[in-house]
């Protein structure tokens, strides 16, 4: 009996603990980065090591900020990785960020990589409207953030291995607060010298990812 009522008492406590907002944490040290040409702050939060227990979350997030020109100051929260006591932390997963352009900041896969092999990464917003914030999960995260209609975004990222279905994650905001739902694709394994992807959001507001180029069809 009182085994039972261990028991009992265990899995209510499982429960109250499932039940409530603080299984998903925020908590730990962040990081400032400044753009180079000084118009966006992103600070980078919750980069602590994963959690050890069951039932609890660390959550990654990148705030950023428009620091100038005053008069579009905008702040937009962006998540970038969450893990529980199973997976690799943040931190384990990425090294240092980089920022690649004024408006978009890398953070590189910190993991076994092809040698100096990239892939290309061509975003173009054919939407009509402007974009907040676009974050593409490949191996490496790469959020870019004010991207004007028209706009033709080109970045390399670290080459996926030839062995894996290459994979490219989208999800974003537009500047008006309406959000660019979340899209992906896989593709066939490839080529050693690496691959080219297009990124298009739409009119209707819709990603189309395709892969453009990869060598292993042309030898």
């Amino acid at each position: 009996m009182q085994v039972r009522v261990k028991h009992v008492a265990f899995v209510a406590m499982l429960a109250s603990v499932s039940t409530v907002g603080a299984c998903t944490r925020r908590e730990g040290p962040s990081q400032q980065l400044q753009s180079p040409n000084g118009a966006h702050l992103a600070i980078v939060s919750g980069l602590s090591p994963a959690p050890r227990w069951p039932l609890i979350e660390r959550v990654t997030e990148l705030t950023i900020t428009r620091t100038r020109p005053e008069a579009s100051r905008r702040t937009d929260h962006v998540e970038l990785f969450r893990a529980d006591f199973l997976e690799d932390s943040f931190l384990d997963r990425y090294s240092r960020p980089q920022w690649l352009l004024e408006n978009t900041i890398c953070f590189p896969w910190a993991g076994v990589k092809r040698g100096s092999v990239t892939d290309h990464l061509e975003v173009r917003n054919q939407s009509g409207r402007e974009i907040a914030y676009l974050k593409i999960s490949a191996l490496d995260i790469v959020v870019a953030m004010d991207i004007k209609p028209g706009t033709v975004l080109a970045i390399n990222t670290t080459g996926q291995f030839v062995s894996d279905e290459p994979f490219i994650g989208v999800v974003g905001r537009f500047a008006d607060g309406a959000v660019v739902p979340f899209d992906s694709r896989s593709f066939e394994a490839v080529a050693p010298d690496g691959a080219s992807y297009t990124v298009d959001i739409r009119a209707d507001g819709r990603l189309n990812i395709e892969r453009t180029f990869s060598r292993k069809r042309d030898m």
